[in-house]
């Protein structure tokens, strides 16, 4: 298993951070982290593996790292703490649910969201 466990001292994770690496099957994501960049896990085996999508939503433990083009509501999953950076960047999302408990909603995060 292709495994990598973000240490306690960071604090961001960058747009593209780990885009492409193909065989990374599983990270760990520390409370400490506060923002995660746009596309950080594109094209990799997290994002591959349909188990880690709800509702066209990818999360890694309680972040939502990405979604899928969503057209009309969406909600995010109870115990999420995290939305990443341009998360609903141009979707045609009408209606969002965020839970409680949420601290950090990404830079752009809905960006060009008409229907919002």
């Amino acid at each position: 298993m292709k495994f990598v466990q973000i240490g306690n001292s960071v604090e961001s994770i960058g747009s593209h951070a780990f885009k492409d690496c193909i065989s990374l099957e599983a990270v760990v994501i520390p409370d400490n982290v506060m923002r995660i960049g746009e596309n950080a896990f594109l094209n990799t085996a997290i994002f591959n593996n349909d188990y880690n999508w709800q509702n066209d939503v990818l999360y890694i433990g309680n972040c939502a790292v990405d979604s899928k083009w969503i057209m009309g509501s969406c909600y995010i999953k109870p115990g999420t703490r995290l939305i990443a950076d341009r998360l609903f960047h141009l979707s045609n999302i009408t209606a969002i649910v965020i839970p409680y408990g949420v601290e950090n909603i990404g830079y752009y995060a809905f960006d060009d969201c008409g229907k919002l």
